[in-house]
């Protein structure tokens, strides 16, 4: 199934650096925040964190990002990019950890560990894809 078109913000490719920068520092507070038990920080920290690595994706192999104001049109986007090995798969755990971003943010809903653990894992996944697929060495 060809991607939806999706609108983009121009923005230039050099800039994906600090939304890198931003995406590995909440990526890593995640972990720590998983780590002490705090779930609820912890998944919001994955779903701020996997947008801003797809964003430094899509700035850098693209020339811009998402400018929907529906978080899920940023999988569409992404998949619209060529040549990126594995970018389905990416796409897949983006969508799947973005599906719960209403829960996660917007309801009274607590997550078990179990979920909470599932989703991070997707942020994980997701962030290495990306790093992967960035000129940075860490």
């Amino acid at each position: 199934m060809a991607a939806r078109r999706v609108d983009a913000r121009p923005i230039p490719r050099d800039d994906y650096g600090g939304r890198w920068q931003k995406a590995k520092e909440r990526l890593e507070a995640m972990d720590r925040e998983l780590k002490e038990g705090a779930l609820d920080p912890a998944l919001i920290l994955a779903v701020h964190g996997a947008i801003a690595a797809c964003d430094a994706l899509t700035i850098y192999h693209s020339g811009g990002q998402c400018a929907s104001e529906r978080h899920l049109d940023a999988v569409e986007f992404l998949r619209g990019m060529k040549g990126l090995q594995g970018l389905d798969e990416a796409g897949q755990h983006l969508a799947k950890l973005l599906h719960g971003k209403g829960d996660i943010e917007y309801s009274d809903r607590s997550f078990h560990r179990e979920e909470a653990e599932r989703l991070i894992r997707h942020a994980r996944r997701f962030g290495e894809f990306v790093r992967k697929n960035l000129p940075l060495k860490s």
